[in-house]
């Protein structure tokens, strides 16, 4: 078996001619390269990390791979995705025709479960949420002590290979966490909710149908603060809002649905605060990563020139779907009418 020591001189190696590659040909990282620990699951990189010992490897080795990474990071997403579409519906214990929806997949918080500690009393002080592109992305905030050799597959025939992936990176590749990952439920019922409160069916709606309606949502929890703190979200943002008031661990029905009047000065707002903010998308353009609203500006004066000027609440500028917006309300009547009224007794 080749030595923990040679598998991370290797993996140093592939990460250098990985960020050569990437910066020689201005290959768009943040919207389709996996993490190095990620690509190391892949056949073709264990191919090379696991020759001979004895061979020396350079970034040659490792170079006719490159012209293949969008492919392989298409594979490996698609393996992952599979992998939570199976946890999902077993953790559930539901099953849906044709597979799991989209909506559930896109919109799910998964519960990682930091391990037991001494100093944890509470089962949820052990777990920590994350979002369905979190772990895509395997990013993981556990780290390891220099030194300290952990096998979490004592007797696995690629043990050497996560050890040495958890020692250089500090972070475990997907199938050491995938033990660990479990749908968070409350999320997936706050998903449905405020889909229910736009009017579609959370059975068959789909998150592009949610992310096309671009509703804005009040948080009721922040409202009842003291002092009150009105917020507001976007229809992602309220699956994993917190608030001291416990929105997000309390009651899912805890939101209401905007007006188009509200909402309208909502996204003004939303355009002046978050402006230089990189969380605007071109609605044209999905694939495109997501960049600040001067950029989309000038991105959609180039290119879509015969649409018109951009303005608030335009369908053309679309806040970034896996970005959580969340901003204090600024509303041209109280927001205390979307407060549920207090009932009137008879006499």
């Amino acid at each position: 078996m080749v030595r923990t020591q040679v598998l991370i001189d290797r993996l140093v190696i592939f990460q250098e001619a990985l960020y050569d590659y990437r910066d020689s040909y201005a290959f768009d990282s943040d919207t389709h390269l996996l993490r190095v620990v990620d690509l190391c699951a892949s056949p073709e990189v264990l191919e090379v990390l696991y020759l001979d010992p004895e061979m020396v490897i350079d970034k040659v080795a490792f170079r006719p791979i490159m012209p293949r990474l969008g492919e392989i990071c298409d594979f490996l997403r698609k393996s992952f995705e599979e992998s939570l579409e199976a946890k999902l519906l077993a953790s559930l214990h539901t099953s849906f025709e044709g597979g799991i929806d989209k909506l559930t997949l896109a919109t799910t918080w998964f519960a990682y479960n930091c391990g037991a500690s001494q100093t944890c009393q509470r089962e949820d002080h052990r777990k920590k949420p994350m979002r369905h592109t979190a772990v895509m992305e395997m990013v993981c905030d556990e780290t390891v002590s220099p030194g300290f050799n952990i096998d979490y597959t004592s007797g696995a025939s690629d043990a050497e290979l996560r050890n040495a992936t958890i020692h250089l990176f500090q972070a475990s590749p997907w199938f050491v966490r995938a033990g660990w990952i479990g749908p968070d439920v409350t999320a997936f019922r706050v998903a449905r909710y405020v889909v229910t409160l736009c009017g579609k069916d959370s059975d068959t709606a789909t998150a592009d149908d949610m992310d096309t309606l671009d509703a804005r949502f009040l948080c009721l929890s922040c409202c009842r603060d003291v002092p009150p703190k009105p917020c507001v979200v976007t229809w992602r943002g309220a699956i994993h809002h917190k608030s001291s008031c416990s929105a997000y661990w309390g009651d899912t029905r805890e939101w209401r649905l905007l007006t188009d009047v509200d909402a309208s000065v909502v996204k003004r707002e939303e355009l002046r605060e978050l402006n230089d903010k990189e969380v605007w998308r071109c609605a044209s353009c999905p694939q495109r990563p997501a960049t600040t609203l001067r950029n989309l500006y000038s991105h959609q004066a180039s290119t879509h020139s015969d649409t018109g000027r951009l303005t608030a609440g335009s369908s053309r500028a679309r806040l970034d779907p896996e970005c959580a917006i969340e901003h204090p309300m600024h509303f041209k009547r109280p927001y205390q009418q979307y407060l549920p009224q207090p009932l009137i007794r008879g006499r």
